[in-house]
């Protein structure tokens, strides 16, 4: 099962890009994130979460439904994913694995080991 780690900082109040998409299925889209969508769709399935900074644990996340190649007409590249998850209490409190660089903004898509 795959895991994704991001940095989804708070602006004016509310993380930047995420939005709920059905409030009684719990599901939230998060984008526009840099990654290959044929990459990012090895996350369906498996999981997500969002942290303010990759020293606090995740403040939100959930099981990644859904992905979906989204148009960004601010950014250098044009071709982003943006994720739809249903959201899980299980995904708060989830400490940073992965890439953790000092210029990370996410741990990249993670493979979770088999015991």
């Amino acid at each position: 099962m795959y895991f994704l780690h991001l940095k989804c900082v708070y602006v004016n109040s509310a993380p930047k890009g995420l939005t709920i998409v059905d409030k009684e299925q719990r599901l939230w889209r998060s984008g526009n994130w840099d990654f290959k969508f044929e990459d990012a769709k090895k996350l369906i399935g498996g999981s997500i979460y969002l942290h303010e900074t990759k020293t606090e644990p995740a403040y939100f996340g959930g099981v990644v439904r859904d992905v979906e190649q989204v148009e960004d007409t601010e950014s250098s590249r044009s071709l982003r994913v943006a994720f739809v998850f249903e959201a899980s209490n299980n995904a708060k409190g989830i400490q940073w694995r992965g890439a953790a660089h000092g210029m990370a903004w996410s741990s990249g898509i993670c493979e979770e080991s088999p015991l």
